[in-house]
């Protein structure tokens, strides 16, 4: 009796094939995930300042200095707020601008480039 046998598996180019798709989404992901929860961490605290009653009477400086403080209570370090953060006032209001960009360097001349922005309005 001659009976067939049924391919099992994957062949050889199979393997590397899923093994390569497999890497580039954990390389992308290791890259790329912790800039969006520091960018989310920022803007959560940004909307929770927004919030806060008596904001508004404060100096520019004092609101930079609490926002500086939140970050790093939440453990976010190198944030350049000289760069990425603008506050404008108006007669009643004050706007806050969030917004920066981030070269991530993947695999040797190619770079992700993300980009955020988040905008605040604090009001009496």
């Amino acid at each position: 009796m001659n009976l067939q046998k049924k391919q099992q598996g994957l062949s050889g180019l199979g393997w590397m094939l899923l093994i390569l798709i497999v890497g580039g989404t954990a390389t992308l992901g290791i890259r790329l995930i912790p800039h969006y929860v520091d960018f989310n961490t920022a803007a959560a605290i940004l909307d929770g300042m927004s919030r806060e009653q008596g904001l508004i009477s404060k100096r520019t400086s004092d609101i930079e200095a609490m926002f500086k403080k939140r970050l790093k209570l939440n453990n976010i370090r190198e944030f350049k707020l000289d760069e990425r953060l603008t506050i404008k006032r108006a007669s009643d209001r004050i706007i806050i601008n969030l917004e920066y960009e981030v070269r991530e360097p993947l695999v040797y001349n190619i770079h992700v480039l993300l980009t955020f922005k988040h905008n605040v309005q604090l009001r009496n």
